[in-house]
């Protein structure tokens, strides 16, 4: 369900010369299976990720092993955690995520030719000489998608095992299936929140288990957003947009050996952003060090970005525009806070603070003058959008 890394894992089946077409949830990929099937023209293989909403991978092999029109497909899992046991035996193999490119290559090889594939064992390092956290698992709790990316891609060049979650359920549900080392937990999420998230866990903790540290993400430094997050649960925050050296700091102060850090205590300013063009340079210089990080899939990172933030922020916009005419001022906070984070995640600051002044006005009620400062976000958008394309352009 990650866009990016569907993006990822279609370049490499593509420059090996194979056809390949990718779904974004198990249901859409059961159809896309049939589909070929009574075209006769069947897969003769599909990857397929562990946690998805709806379906996980699980559900989604035993359903494409109960239809006889597509059940001989071979099947590769794709976690964080492996298998164990009788637990993968809908799966011809799997593999540890983040999956490295000659990795894939030989499972993919070692399947359709019909031998055996032993994945690298879990405890090998994701991202040897990236730092000190290549055996943590991270779940993170994020549900805009150009946020969820950048964070992921920092995670894993950082050496990190990350898994995702868009939603409060989605999170209660991964922390029921794995042993995380930290939670970093987006305040704001559609369908259940992450304040919400985090007092359930600690109530199930309550019952018996170990505490699991949880970092919240929020795009607010008031003194008042970081006492209902430590009223919460939570153990510390950073602000957003996420950067890769706070997010360091974090890790340090949670999982550093013996150094005497102290745990909790995160500042909760966002650094001070300079300059008013559309575009803050500093923001894409950080995702340009990433591209040259080495972390999987990192490679031509900016572009994909700017290519998806390029197609959810008209969305976005439209669904404020909706939610406006309906009179639904949830709706319209929801979209314009999203509009706001990604912008940050970009550097498109003001961008991100025309939202966040339009975010606080919905809050308090629509007034009848949102279309004015929507054309006046609009406006800025279109500024953004052109200086990001001429920046992913660029050579780094």
């Amino acid at each position: 369900d990650n866009a990016t890394n569907r993006q990822i894992l279609m370049d490499f089946v593509i420059c090996w010369g194979m056809k390949g077409e990718d779904a974004a949830d198990g249901h859409s990929a059961l159809s896309a299976l049939r589909r070929a099937a009574e075209r006769g023209e069947p897969f003769d293989l599909a990857v397929l990720d562990m946690m998805m909403p709806g379906m996980d991978g699980h559900q989604l092999a035993r359903a494409i092993r109960s239809d006889a029109s597509v059940s001989r497909t071979r099947l590769v899992l794709l976690t964080s955690a492996g298998l164990h046991g009788t637990e993968g035996g809908e799966f011809n193999a799997w593999l540890h995520k983040p999956v490295r490119q000659s990795e894939l290559y030989n499972c993919l090889a070692s399947v359709l030719s019909g031998e055996r594939f032993e994945p690298v064992s879990a405890d090998h390092p994701v991202s040897a000489g990236k730092g000190s956290y290549d055996r943590l698992r991270i779940l993170l709790a994020e549900d805009n998608p150009v946020n969820r990316d950048v964070a992921l891609s920092m995670l894993e060049n950082l050496g990190c095992r990350a898994d995702v979650a868009a939603d409060g359920h989605e999170v209660l549900a991964a922390i029921k299936r794995e042993a995380y080392d930290l939670v970093l937990m987006d305040c704001q999420m559609p369908r259940m929140d992450g304040f919400t998230a985090t007092e359930e866990i600690r109530s199930r903790e309550r019952e018996g288990g170990r505490r699991i540290p949880i970092v919240a993400l929020t795009a607010s430094a008031m003194e008042e957003d970081r006492d209902r997050c430590l009223a919460a649960g939570m153990d510390d925050f950073l602000p957003k947009p996420l950067r890769v050296e706070a997010l360091r700091d974090a890790l340090d102060r949670w999982f550093a050996p013996a150094a005497g850090i102290r745990q909790g205590g995160g500042s909760g300013h966002a650094p001070k952003e300079e300059g008013d063009a559309s575009i803050d340079r500093k923001a894409i210089a950080a995702i340009r060090a990433l591209e040259k990080g080495g972390a999987p899939g990192s490679e031509g990172l900016l572009g994909r970005l700017v290519e998806l933030y390029a197609r959810s922020a008209p969305e976005l916009l439209d669904r404020f525009r909706d939610a406006v005419r309906r009179g639904d001022e949830a709706e319209a906070r929801t979209a314009v806070h999203t509009l706001k984070s990604s912008s940050a995640n970009m550097g498109a600051m003001r961008l991100s603070a025309l939202c966040g002044e339009l975010e606080a006005r919905v809050s308090s009620g629509l007034r009848g003058d949102e279309a004015e400062r929507l054309a006046e976000i609009e406006a800025e958008y279109g500024r953004v959008e052109k200086a990001l394309k001429a920046l992913s352009r660029e050579t780094g």
